[in-house]
């Protein structure tokens, strides 16, 4: 496993809006738990240490918060379009 995140279901986020925004948010908030638990697992392992784990985390949350943003953006733009 490298350190560096899969934005695959972040990235997503900015390509939609509308109704489907709040699916996108819900998937891309339970891939940042799996990433989060991989990485604790990590931690209790041995391989990762408790500072590389936590700035990991960090980074994972604010991709997660910027995917939020992005996606209340999108859809407040749609919604004006209507």
């Amino acid at each position: 496993m490298t350190d560096e995140p899969d934005n695959g279901a972040m990235s997503r986020a900015s390509r939609e809006d509308g109704p489907a925004s709040e699916s996108i948010f819900r998937m891309n908030l339970d891939a940042f738990g799996g990433r989060a638990a991989r990485l604790c697992t990590l931690l209790r392992l041995g391989r990762l240490t408790a500072d590389s784990c936590f700035l990991a985390i960090s980074q994972l949350w604010i991709q997660l918060a910027r995917s939020q943003r992005e996606l209340d953006e999108g859809t407040r733009a749609h919604d004006e379009q209507d």
